[in-house]
């Protein structure tokens, strides 16, 4: 099966996230940035941005190239995808997040100095969440970003794993034998239960 779709999805988003990187790089967004509050991350921004607009470069082959069946087919086919990812995620980690917490502190006064996104544990990755299920249900993901979205389960599954290798053996070690067991059953057990 050839998963590579004729289209200029990819090499568009890689564009913008290019232009994006070089407009908060020279300070053409610095007033924006400013009110959300992300002076800090302009150095992320730009380097995330500028990542994103080379991995853009595959939207040349999938305009030009005719895919053949393959794994070279497989894996370029999920870039558009993970450009896709990316950019929900730095909207909502840059742009979303901040905003809403913004709003919130406006509103602190009228709700009696209680912030919503603090009652609420609004982080950027409860929004992602979010966002994650609305586009999926309301919206659907666009047919070029399915590979890319399907092949992300990979990075996620194997980010939970690395999450799990921050103990070391130490630490494993001055942990009762009976709590190393209960965590054992439970992750398995959970493993099972997923299943």
């Amino acid at each position: 099966m050839i998963y590579t779709l004729r289209t200029p999805a990819t090499l568009l988003l890689g564009m913008i996230m290019t232009v994006y990187g070089w407009m908060v790089k020279t300070g053409g967004l610095d007033g924006m940035i400013a009110v959300v509050g992300q002076t800090d991350a302009v150095g992320e921004m730009v380097a995330i941005a500028l990542a994103a607009g080379t991995i853009g470069i595959i939207g040349f082959w999938q305009l030009l190239a005719t895919p053949r069946k393959g794994l070279f087919d497989y894996y370029l086919s999920a870039a558009g995808g993970a450009l896709f990812i990316l950019l929900m995620a730095f909207v909502i980690k840059w742009w979303l997040a901040p905003a809403v917490a913004v709003a919130s502190h406006a509103l602190g006064p009228i709700l009696g100095h209680k912030f919503v996104h603090d009652i609420l544990s609004l982080s950027y990755i409860v929004l992602g969440i979010l966002a994650g299920i609305i586009i999926v249900n309301v919206f659907k993901i666009p047919g070029w970003a399915e590979q890319g979205v399907r092949l992300s389960r990979l990075a996620l599954k194997t980010g939970v794993i690395l999450l799990g290798a921050l103990y070391s053996a130490r630490e494993l070690r001055n942990l009762a034998g009976l709590s190393i067991i209960m965590i054992g059953f439970f992750v398995l057990g959970s493993v099972l239960m997923v299943l």
